[in-house]
């Protein structure tokens, strides 16, 4: 399917007639706010409607959930649609970059993690998960974690995320 007929099928399962991307998730995001992200069958549905939007086909071994963070750090949506995405994926309904650093921090995902962080970071994510916690370690040390309000002291919590380890 092309992409306007997967936003075309999403958008018919929202009833809505915009297909533009950013209506799409705007409309995901509202719901399972409105839902509380407790509904399971609700969050199954974002994180299948972001892995059709994201084109993300699953390896024997991946989760959909680690999948999606992965082609969303490495995707070229503009950043107000890629910050909707990272809400829907962080169950978050606040889409502040401190909200969202705040959780990812919180979640037991690697991925996740650090996706999360090079999307806030502005990082390159690179091919693979080593490349993307060097672009961040890297990024860190260029610029002061302080000279980003919300990261003020948290180095060793990032770093600890992004290595999985305490």
């Amino acid at each position: 399917y092309t992409l306007h007929q997967k936003r075309g099928c999403i958008a018919c399962a929202l009833r809505l007639s915009d297909t533009r991307l950013s209506c799409l998730l705007q409309c995901l995001h509202e719901k399972a706010a409105l839902a509380g992200w407790l509904m399971r069958p609700l969050d199954t549905l974002v994180l299948r409607s972001l892995a059709l939007l994201l084109d993300v086909r699953l390896g024997a071994a991946d989760s959909l959930s680690d999948a999606v963070s992965w082609a969303l750090c490495r995707h070229s949506w503009r950043k107000d649609c890629r910050t909707l995405a990272y809400a829907l994926l962080l169950k978050s309904s606040d889409t502040s970059d401190a909200e969202l650093f705040r959780i990812a921090l919180q979640t037991n995902s690697q991925s996740t993690i650090v996706s999360t962080l090079a999307f806030l970071l502005s990082c390159e994510a690179g091919a693979t998960l080593k490349d993307a916690q060097q672009a961040i370690v890297l990024k860190l040390l260029k610029e002061s974690s302080s000279s980003i309000p919300y990261m003020d002291g948290a180095l060793l919590q990032i770093l600890g995320g992004i290595l999985h380890c305490d």
